[in-house]
């Protein structure tokens, strides 16, 4: 089993990726694992939201929505915090299905 958590920085923090970007990763996750006979798995999507107090382009009426940071748009305790990887590839004679419509 490979773990691989999108859109965390290397120290926790929480950063983010848009719709679009996570739709890539995942694409590119299923090519890989369908090479390899594996499948991908996601085990957990967390929602972040953009943090006004700390992005002067944020307003308040931002909806929650998975996004990109260009910069620090959480709050510093933000971190990932569970045990439970993001995404998991495990082997498997079945072929990976679109996991990114199950995405909020």
């Amino acid at each position: 089993m490979a773990i691989y958590e999108v859109g965390v920085l290397d120290d926790g923090a929480l950063v983010g990726l848009s719709r679009r970007e996570m739709r890539a990763s995942l694409d590119t996750l299923e090519a890989m694992a369908s090479h390899l006979g594996a499948r991908v798995e996601v085990r957990r999507v967390v929602v972040v939201q953009r943090y006004p107090g700390l992005d002067p382009t944020a307003s308040s009426s931002t909806s929650p929505a998975m996004m990109a940071a260009s910069g620090p748009t959480l709050p510093p305790a933000s971190r990932a915090s569970s045990s439970l990887p993001d995404i998991s590839i495990c082997p498997s004679k079945l072929h990976p299905q679109r996991l990114y419509d199950r995405i909020p």
